[in-house]
């Protein structure tokens, strides 16, 4: 937690509509870690750092 501070990151719970968005993408893709990121990447408009693919064909905005 200390690095969390001290580097000012946002901590974000995994709450019901983050949950229910990951649950509506399309079974294309099955890993439900990336299902997540990219659904709290778009409820929160947030930029994604990653080199995978897969949270792009979510419709989630990526940088790499």
């Amino acid at each position: 937690m200390e690095v969390v501070s001290a580097e000012a990151f946002l901590l974000l719970s995994i709450d019901a509509a983050a949950a229910a968005k990951a649950a509506a993408f399309p079974a294309a893709h099955a890993d439900p870690f990336d299902r997540l990121i990219a659904a709290q990447a778009l409820l929160h408009d947030f930029t994604v750092v990653t080199i995978d693919p897969a949270i792009g064909s979510f419709g989630a905005r990526t940088l790499w």
